[in-house]
């Protein structure tokens, strides 16, 4: 007769959520671990292009028409 309404407790299941568990918890902190690596990585290349920004547009002022953002001249 199939159990209903009826809670078993299986210790193999028990333990297969067990390691489920903590394999997933693992991951998550890896994970977390990448996206402050990326997050770091990226607030290091803004302020690299942001130290060159005025590098480039005063460079810019030296060839006729520059692209440039804000710099209204091209590079020839």
């Amino acid at each position: 007769m199939p159990l209903k309404n009826e809670l078993v407790f299986d210790r193999l299941a028990a333990l297969s959520s067990r390691n489920r568990y903590d394999a997933l918890k693992k991951e998550s902190a890896d994970l977390e671990r990448q996206i402050a690596q990326l997050q770091d990585a990226q607030d290091t290349l803004l302020r690299m292009q942001q130290r060159q920004f005025p590098f480039a547009v005063s460079q810019c002022h030296a060839f006729e028409d520059c692209k440039v953002a804000g710099c209204g001249k091209a590079w020839l």
